[in-house]
Parts: C-alpha cells; sequence; structure tokens
C-alpha cells in the first residue's frame, strides 16, 4: 500500500507511467504476482487522475523459475548436452 502511494506521487508529480512487480502472499501458502502499471490521465495539461492495471504474471514467474533451474543443471551438469534442431 505504501508502495503504490510512492507510484502514485510519483505519477502526479512527473507525469510518468510506471510498471512495477509485486508478490502477494495468500493464506494456503501460494505467492501470486502481478505486474502492475499505473499511468497519468492527463486534461488541460494537469494530471487529473491515473489509470491502474493489474495482470497476474504467476504462471509466467512459475516457467521463468523453472527454466532457471534447468539453465543451472545444464551448466552444471558434467557430461556435454548438444542440442539439435529447433526448440
Amino acid at each position: 500500500q505504501n508502495r503504490l502511494m510512492m507510484v502514485l506521487q510519483k505519477v502526479f508529480e512527473e507525469k510518468a507511467s510506471i510498471t512495477y512487480e509485486i508478490e502477494v502472499p495468500i493464506p494456503d501458502g501460494r505467492v501470486l504476482y502481478f505486474e502492475n502499471s499505473v499511468g497519468p490521465i492527463e486534461k488541460d495539461g494537469r494530471v487529473q487522475s491515473a489509470m491502474f492495471v493489474a495482470v497476474d504474471i504467476t504462471k509466467r514467474k512459475e516457467v521463468e523459475e523453472r527454466l532457471l533451474i534447468m539453465a543451472r543443471l545444464i551448466d552444471q551438469s558434467p557430461i556435454s548436452i548438444v542440442v539439435t534442431g529447433s526448440l
């Protein structure tokens, strides 16, 4: 909540669009990830309000983590790994 207030302040003062990610723990122990974008809505050269869009990127984060694990495993593998053809 504090972070959102800081983002809104920057949007209103600098007329800047800002995108950032947050982690949201939920009661069942999982963590959801969101990409938030906040942008100014101007009228007569002044910021009158802000637009806020939140996108659930949890699946993307899970895939990125799996790719990192695979990359580490390949880097640390004592054998050569050759990929042929297209992925």
